[in-house]
C-alpha cells in the first residue's frame, strides 16, 4: 500500500524540519517535535541548522544520522517522513537492493501505523525514529491507537490465508528487514536492515 493522500484531511498544517546529524553518544538526547497538519508537506522545509550542511554532511559515513518525528495521522505526512530517510539514505554506500527493503518497509510501518493503528484519527500521531550508521539503518514506528497481537495476523503465506486481505504488510516487513519486532501491545514497530556491504 502506497502513501498517498487518501485519510481525512485538516485545516492545520504540519510542519517538519530537516533532521540532524549528530554523533552517536548525543542521538538520544535529540527533542521530538510535534507536527500540526497535513497539508504543510507542500510547504519547503525549515533552513537547516548550521551542524546539518556543509562538513556535517561530509562526516556522514563516521556519524549517526538521527531523525526523530511526530506526524498526524495523514499519509501525506508519512509521504514527507518517508522521503527524507531516503534522501539520505542514497548518500550512503548501500546498494539498490537495499535501499528498496528500507523503502518499502518503511512504506508499510508508517502506513500501517496511520491507518489500522491511528485510524486516520487526527487527534493521534505517529512517532517516526530513525538512526542512519555506516552498516545499517535503525527505525522505529509507534502509533497511539488500541495496539494489537502480531501473532493473530493469519499468515499470508500459507495456502488458506492466500487471499485474506490482511497480513501482506507484515510479512513483506519481516521479509525485507534483517531484524523486526512489536512492542508495547503492537503500538511500536522497531525493525533494523544491515546492508549486503557489511556483511561481505
Amino acid at each position: 500500500m502506497s502513501l498517498s493522500p487518501e485519510g481525512p484531511r485538516s485545516p492545520h498544517d504540519v510542519r517538519i524540519a530537516p533532521p540532524h546529524i549528530v554523533p552517536r553518544s548525543a542521538a538520544r538526547d535529540l527533542p521530538s517535535r510535534d507536527s500540526m497538519a497535513c497539508d504543510a508537506a507542500d510547504r519547503e522545509p525549515a533552513a537547516a541548522p548550521e551542524d546539518a550542511t556543509g562538513a556535517g554532511d561530509a562526516r556522514l559515513r563516521h556519524e549517526v544520522w538521527t531523525l526523530r518525528e511526530v506526524i498526524p495521522s495523514c499519509p501525506k505526512a508519512g509521504k514527507v517522513v518517508l522521503e527524507r530517510i531516503m534522501d539520505r539514505l542514497e548518500q550512503c554506500t548501500c546498494d539498490s537492493s537495499d535501499r528498496f527493503a528500507v523503502r518499502l518497509a518503511l512504506e508499510e510501518g508508517i502506513i500501517n501505523a496511520i491507518k489500522h493503528g491511528n485510524d486516520y484519527d487526527q487527534k493521534k500521531h505517529v512517532h517516526v525514529s530513525c538512526q542512519l550508521m555506516p552498516n545499517r539503518v535503525w527505525v522505529e514506528i509507534e502509533d497511539e491507537g488500541p495496539g494489537f497481537d502480531p501473532e493473530s495476523v493469519p499468515d499470508c503465506t500459507l495456502e488458506e490465508n492466500l487471499e485474506a486481505p490482511s497480513g501482506r504488510g507484515i510479512a513483506l516487513i519481516r521479509c525485507f528487514m534483517s531484524s523486526v519486532e512489536y512492542r508495547n501491545g503492537g503500538r511500536r514497530l522497531v525493525m533494523e536492515k544491515r546492508f549486503s556491504s557489511s556483511q561481505s
